[in-house]
């Protein structure tokens, strides 16, 4: 049922996700999948009761499942932002994103970084940054990933 009409039957899905995100504390992220029309919610801590009636009766025909995560989107957010702004990173790390399944942090690294460092040891810094900057997040996994060799740096503005 890909399409159109199955895209505008997620809206639905991922504005009653909103408003819990805003609601509650612990979404970690979501999924759409067009083929099988299903949400997954991934979610740190308690799962919200409104979430469980989403995953009992559907919406509008899309079947939501509630997953764990053991680190919330804010959380993510606020270990990927020290990842890339960490002392040293600038020409090194590229971007950082949450694991699928939220366990932990993706560092995407220039090939020229790989070629001069290994990975361990930026690994090493990464977490260094984050526990300095994030301090309850310095368990957190960081996996480093090279990036494509044709993928462009992460701008940085420059001061005027």
């Amino acid at each position: 049922m890909a399409g159109p009409v199955a895209t505008e039957k997620f809206v639905s899905v991922n504005d009653a996700l909103d408003t819990l995100r805003e609601k509650y504390s612990g979404f970690a992220g979501a999924s759409n999948d067009l083929q099988t029309m299903t949400t997954t919610v991934r979610w740190k801590g308690t799962v919200p009761n409104e979430l469980r009636k989403l995953e009992r009766s559907g919406l509008n025909g899309i079947t939501v499942t509630a997953l764990p995560a053991a680190y919330s989107q804010e959380e993510i957010n606020l270990a990927a932002d020290a990842a890339i702004h960490a002392p040293g990173a600038e020409g090194t790390v590229i971007g950082a994103v949450g694991t699928p399944d939220r366990s932990g942090l993706i560092v995407e690294v220039t090939e020229s970084a790989v070629a001069r460092l290994s990975k361990s040891a930026i690994s090493h810094d990464v977490k260094q940054a984050i526990a300095a900057a994030e301090p309850q997040l310095e368990t957190i996994p960081v996996t480093i990933r090279q990036a494509e060799p044709t993928r462009p740096a992460i701008a940085k503005p420059v001061a005027q």
